[in-house]
């Protein structure tokens, strides 16, 4: 079951931060402290290595904004009566579109 919570950290820590990390390694290590076994320790450690790791890897913040826009963004901004520059990205016309809706 620890196993399974650490591989579970490991996928979702990437994208909730820092707080879901502390609440896992805090689980681990109350597990750890109430039992004797030394397989349920390593996994405690094993929970912090892992937190440690993936809150060291290198995130690139809303790479999103850089692609090109979807079909639906320039249906909708043609709907709202955006004039659409070309070469516009995803993430430019997403700010053009709340804007325009007042979001």
């Amino acid at each position: 079951m620890l196993a399974k919570l650490s591989t579970l950290a490991i996928y979702a820590v990437r994208s909730t931060g820092l707080l879901l990390v502390a609440g896992v390694c805090v689980i681990t290590a109350f597990v750890s402290l109430f039992s004797q076994k030394p397989s349920v320790g390593m996994a405690a450690v094993s929970a912090w290595a892992a937190a440690a790791a993936i809150l060291s890897w290198p995130r690139v913040p809303d790479a999103w904004r850089r692609d090109p826009p979807t079909e639906r963004q320039l249906a909708y901004a043609e709907k709202l009566g955006l004039v659409v520059p070309e070469g516009v990205s995803k993430g430019q016309l997403s700010d053009m579109i709340s804007q325009a809706t007042g979001r």
